[in-house]
């Protein structure tokens, strides 16, 4: 029904979706926002979206509200809707729900409010006579399997937290490609009993790390090396240090042209390699740093 009104230009001013919590109403109104603004970049950059939720963590205030009144009124940015979601809308306080039903009631032509609650005998009469209401029913148990069953699933989004107080977002649009890696190393380590998989390849894995992290990275690895073969690439003594075998991989220039040589390293050569990225010198102090990572 929404994804049509979409494709038909048939968006209406205010929704109303109702449901229990955790069942994805809000994420569902983000993408249906996505669609109406034909959004291609994150919706927390678009200048024509907003999502209001309680500043307190209790009720949404009327001065929230008033914000969204002072907003609304200025023309879309960069599409031709504007495109406002209310969280946790039922508990907006009487005076709030008030100074909304003077948007609801003579919204402007490119704006869209959608309201998302979980006990609408919270709010207004008024309110939700102006509102199209979307039950968000949760489906059962035999619905789940028979849609698994009949259609499979066949797309699959992973969305993560990097940093305590954001909102989950893509983790193919957020991580670099070393933070990519120490994500799939944590999974495989979670999987690492049940993971047929007999080779993993970790390149770019120590990009951005030091310290307690790169620490915990060479221990992590050394952990899913006891059920795979592990190949690292590494640049941190602490993670190169946890290798049964270490590899050197260096360049010479012979004939003017460049040929790259791997090298196995024994243990007295992986020692003096490992002092040698650990603090640039191959010293007496930084020998004896390397030995003690080797433990």
């Amino acid at each position: 029904l929404l994804i049509h009104s979409v494709s038909t230009s048939n968006i209406l001013h205010s929704y109303m979706f109702v449901g229990i919590d955790g069942i994805g109403k809000c994420l569902f109104a983000k993408e249906f926002a996505r669609e109406i603004l034909a959004s291609t970049v994150e919706l927390d950059n678009n200048p024509d979206f907003m999502l209001i939720d309680a500043e307190d963590g209790k009720s949404i205030k009327i001065e929230q509200v008033r914000y969204i009144q002072e907003k609304i009124a200025e023309k879309p940015i960069t599409a031709n809707k504007k495109v406002y979601i209310i969280n946790n809308s039922d508990t907006m306080t009487k005076e709030a729900q008030n100074c909304l039903l003077k948007t609801l009631e003579e919204p402007p032509e490119y704006a869209v409010i959608i309201l998302i609650l979980a006990n609408e005998n919270n709010m207004l009469n008024t309110i939700k006579s102006r509102c199209t209401k979307i039950m968000f029913n949760p489906l059962s148990k035999e619905e789940i399997l028979y849609y698994f069953n009949s259609n499979g699933l066949d797309i699959v989004e992973i969305l993560i937290k990097t940093n305590i107080g954001e909102d989950a977002k893509p983790l193919c649009k957020i991580a670099s490609g070393g933070e990519m890696s120490r994500i799939m190393l944590a999974i495989k380590n979670v999987l690492s009993n049940v993971d047929n998989v007999p080779v993993l390849i970790f390149d770019e894995i120590d990009t951005g790390i030091s310290g307690m992290a790169a620490k915990s990275v060479g221990e992590k690895l050394k952990l899913i090396s006891k059920m795979h073969q592990v190949l690292c690439v590494t640049h941190l003594a602490s993670i190169a240090a946890k290798g049964d075998y270490n590899y050197f991989i260096y360049k010479i220039v012979e004939n003017e042209k460049t040929i790259t040589n791997v090298q196995l390293l024994n243990e007295e050569e992986t020692i003096k390699e490992i002092a040698r990225i650990a603090s640039g010198d191959i010293t007496e102090i930084s020998i004896n740093h390397a030995k003690s990572l080797r433990k």
